[in-house]
């Protein structure tokens, strides 16, 4: 096709037929390219063993090679590769090729798996996040996601995350020793943030850097909206086809508030007792004790959800005594609470 002033023709043909082999008729040796369509959210070029990446925008994504540099003002061009090119041939698996080079779906991108925000369902302003607990060091998760790249997360100078775009909304990746978190805001991310999200999940639920927990909770409420235990647990959270009611009630059943009231409480330490002996800690005196055997405790033998209900003098004496304090410190996953009351 003969690619002049006009081409509104070239993208149509690459729409509707995939690829389009073009030369320009606007420079005194004509340069040959080729329009392709890629329905997948985000690509790597290969080249000489160099691999670059690039976004695609759009239903379909369109992407220009060419033989020299082809200036073109359309979005369709603007994040065009210039690549050397003679043949082009599509392999079945719908990745292109010539004579050096290919141009292929990142591996790492999903569109078959559920977003792991689904269990937020876009009902608060967020932002929301899903925490996953690793046996790693810092250091060893950058290195898996470096190993992973080219990603559309970038590091921010001076920050502890990772961000897919300029504002927080657009999602970003907070690591911490044994941890990393996926964030997002109420804004509706990107189809290429999604994309990445479903593959790093994938990868973490394939065993990538060891067995795992996970919880995804809305931040500014503190509220828990699911978890799980294990590989296989955040696999099933991403199948779409996993019974999602079956899900929620169990989330549910995990999350359903305990309630412990200490009317006679009037110290720290006397509340520690109190709340030690309705989970049948035994050997607990004090505030520190009371962290000592919630560490020693598992998980799954806790209530996740909790709230100290405790006279008003006590707050007006104590604030909160430094018992929310020692137990999140034991158990970081633990929702627990304080409440005050004049009489109980």
């Amino acid at each position: 096709m003969l690619l002049d002033d006009d081409f509104a023709p070239v993208i149509a043909a690459a729409e509707s037929d995939g690829l389009v082999q073009f030369t320009t008729s606007d420079v005194d040796d004509d340069a040959v390219g080729a329009l392709l369509r890629v329905n997948v959210p985000w690509l790597v070029l290969g080249h000489a063993g160099v691999e670059a990446s690039f976004g695609a925008q759009g239903t379909h994504g369109f992407v220009a090679v060419s033989a020299e540099d082809v200036l073109i003002d359309d979005e369709a061009w603007q994040a065009a590769p210039e690549q050397e090119l003679d043949t082009i041939t599509q392999t079945a698996s719908g990745h292109f090729a010539g004579d050096g080079w290919q141009l292929a779906p990142h591996p790492l991108c999903r569109g078959d798996l559920r977003d792991w925000s689904w269990a937020w369902g876009r009902k608060t302003w967020g932002p929301v996040v899903l925490d996953v607990q690793v046996p790693r060091s810092a250091d060893e998760i950058r290195k898996f996601l470096d190993a992973e790249s080219p990603l559309p997360y970038r590091p921010v100078p001076n920050e502890p995350f990772l961000s897919a775009g300029r504002l927080e909304q657009a999602g970003r990746i907070y690591v911490r020793e044994g941890a990393l978190a996926f964030t997002r805001s109420h804004v509706e991310p990107s189809r290429t943030t999604m994309a990445f999200d479903a593959g790093l999940c994938h990868a973490l639920a394939s065993g990538a850097l060891g067995e795992l927990s996970w919880d995804v909770y809305e931040q500014d409420y503190g509220a828990y909206l699911a978890t799980g235990e294990g590989c296989a647990s955040l696999a099933r959270y991403l199948d779409p086809a996993a019974d999602e009611a079956a899900q929620r009630a169990h989330w549910r059943s995990v999350f359903t508030e305990r309630v412990v009231t200490a009317p006679d409480a009037d110290t720290p330490d006397a509340a520690a007792v109190a709340l030690a002996n309705a989970l049948q800690l035994s050997g607990v005196k004090s505030v520190a004790e009371l962290g000592h055997a919630l560490v020693r405790t598992p998980l799954a033998s806790l209530p996740r959800k909790l709230r100290l209900e405790l006279p008003n003098a006590f707050h007006n004496a104590h604030g909160t005594g430094g018992l929310l304090d020692a137990a999140l410190r034991a158990q970081p996953r633990l929702s627990w609470s304080m409440s005050f009351r004049a009489t109980i």
